[in-house]
């Protein structure tokens, strides 16, 4: 088998993408791809079909396949075959498969660009036109699998959340003769925390934000610190305890998440209910995330840039509990739901995982003279 050392430069074109100059919104119907995944759409292109690479802004993941007809910007790039000694989907293949190489070509902390220079100089793999046809054919065999296996992973690791919020909207649609209509301001204690911006330190204590709040719970990533006066200010009024739910009021509405540790951060833009003894915290974050009360939220929020629901407004909100055994026991039914929903999604993100690492295993095998 003739094998060819070339690098990449002697063998391939380097093709920079185009600035966009202006935006015709018009018609839109082409996207625009750069240094990552698809930004907006514009009424003309200038490639089709093959792998980009970025150039500026580069994340990991940073060639991929764009199929069909798209606009490249100038914040990537695409590599094309300069004779007949490269089949061009093997040389889309094999691009793919330095993807981690070319990573590691980036330079720069903030944001990390390609050292193109060096980018042009990666050896290639190229084998007879004959054998990277066969590789080729054996690699588009292989990806339609995996296409299908993970096709269908993503099917059901969706159904599995679907079956979780359909049982959850039916249980709050349908209620119950014994359920009584009544507010949440008349049942819990709504407050809410500071609409000011205190001054942020290096160190101190957290201030929690509705970008704290998660589907899954409350994380404090990227949390801006404040300082003692300010937290003992805040929490004068909006004391934060555990068994507490919390609520995203502005920007991104919802995801209510109960309190489950013993906190010690102030909140922001953040509505606080203390859940009385009598009722449970879990039965309260479930009517809250249910598609009634959600979609209502959104339908009477106020804002234009930004979306948002005033403390009167959610002390005045329509809700209807039954009586706090009934409440524990429809929490129970649906955190077994819940907890089984998870180990469903865990399964299915493991199979999507492991089909990704499948696929790079085969790139490289196929890149390697393997297969």
């Amino acid at each position: 088998m003739s094998i060819s050392a070339d690098t990449l430069d002697s063998l391939c074109n380097v093709e920079y993408g185009t600035r966009v100059v202006q935006r015709r919104d018009g018609g839109s119907i082409y996207p625009v791809y750069g240094g990552g995944g698809p930004t907006f759409e514009i009424d003309f292109h200038n490639r089709d079909s093959c792998v980009v690479v970025a150039r500026f802004g580069m994340s990991p993941q940073c060639t991929r396949f764009v199929a069909g007809k798209f606009f490249l910007n100038d914040s990537g790039l695409t590599v094309s075959p300069k004779n007949g000694t490269l089949d061009r989907r093997f040389l889309d293949h094999q691009i793919l498969s330095l993807n981690d190489a070319i990573y590691a070509l980036g330079k720069g902390s903030a944001q990390k660009n390609l050292d193109v220079p060096a980018f042009r100089s990666i050896p290639l793999f190229v084998p007879a036109l004959p054998e990277q046809q066969r590789i080729v054919a054996i690699l588009d065999e292989a990806f339609a699998a995996i296409a299908t296996a993970r096709s269908n992973a993503e099917k059901n690791f969706e159904s599995a959340r679907e079956l979780f919020e359909s049982e959850l909207n039916a249980i709050f649609e349908r209620g119950g003769d014994e359920w009584h209509a009544t507010t949440l301001g008349t049942v819990y204690d709504v407050r809410d925390g500071t609409h000011d911006s205190p001054k942020y330190y290096s160190s101190g204590y957290p201030l929690i934000t509705s970008k704290n709040l998660k589907r899954d719970g409350l994380t404090l990533n990227d949390v801006k610190l404040i300082s003692k006066h300010d937290y003992d200010k805040i929490n004068k009024r909006s004391a934060v305890h555990k068994g507490d739910v919390l609520y995203a009021m502005i920007g991104t509405i919802g995801n209510p998440t109960i309190v489950d540790v013993v906190p010690s951060f102030a909140i922001k833009n953040v509505a606080l209910f203390k859940v009385p003894k009598a009722h449970d915290s879990r039965f309260l974050r479930y009517a809250l995330s249910s598609s009634r009360a959600l979609e209502k939220m959104m339908t009477d929020s106020k804002g234009t840039t930004q979306k948002f629901v005033s403390l009167g407004y959610l002390r005045d909100f329509p809700i209807r509990v039954p009586s706090g055994a009934q409440e524990r026991s429809i929490a129970n039914t649906l955190d077994e739901l819940a907890l089984h929903t998870t180990r469903l999604e865990t399964l299915y993100a493991s199979k999507l995982t492991k089909l990704n690492e499948l696929r790079a295993s085969i790139l490289h095998k196929a890149f390697n003279g393997e297969i």
